[in-house]
C-alpha cells in the first residue's frame, strides 16, 4: 500500500483587490526603497517637459528652439520600452531647425548606472522605471521622471 500523501490547503481568498491606485503606491514606495527622491515640483506635464528640456540641454551642452524641442519629444517619447532603451544606450542624432544635426544623448557616462543630470520620460509601467536610482517624480501622464543629482 502506498504512503498516504497530504497537499497543503490553497491559501484563504483575499478580500479585496489591489487596485490601480494601490498598484500605484506600491510601486512609489518600491521607488523610496531603492533610494529615490520625490520630485513635489514636477505636478504637471508643462513642469516636467520644462525639468527634462533644462537637464537635457545642460547634458548635451545645447539651446534648443521650442519647436526643436517639441520634435524631439516626439522622436523619444515612446510605451515601446526596447525602443526607449536603445535611444537611452546609444547617442542619437537630430536635425535642428537651421538643418545642422545635433548628435545628442540622453545619460552621461558608459552605463546607466552612471548617468547624471539626465531627465527620461519612461512609461510608468515599463521595466526600465526599475533600473534607476536617483530621483523621480510620478504624474497624471502615466510617466516616471528620473534622474540624478
Amino acid at each position: 500500500m502506498p504512503p498516504k500523501v497530504t497537499y497543503p490547503l490553497p491559501p484563504e481568498p483575499r478580500d479585496s483587490v489591489l487596485n490601480e491606485a494601490g498598484i500605484e503606491d506600491l510601486f512609489i514606495q518600491k521607488l523610496r526603497d531603492l533610494k529615490y527622491t520625490d520630485r513635489p515640483d514636477i505636478t504637471d506635464r508643462a513642469s516636467l517637459e520644462a525639468n527634462f528640456r533644462e537637464k537635457f540641454e545642460a547634458l548635451n551642452r545645447v539651446r534648443l528652439t521650442d519647436s526643436e524641442f517639441a520634435r524631439l519629444l516626439e522622436e523619444i517619447v515612446t510605451p515601446d520600452v526596447f525602443t526607449a532603451a536603445k535611444t537611452l544606450r546609444q547617442i542619437n542624432a537630430f536635425t535642428r531647425d537651421d538643418g545642422t544635426t545635433l548628435n545628442y544623448t540622453l545619460v552621461s557616462g558608459k552605463t546607466l548606472t552612471s548617468f547624471k543630470a539626465a531627465t527620461l520620460l519612461i512609461p510608468r509601467d515599463s521595466l526600465l522605471s526599475k533600473m534607476f536610482k536617483g530621483t523621480f517624480s510620478v504624474d497624471e501622464l502615466n510617466s516616471v521622471h528620473v534622474s540624478t543629482p
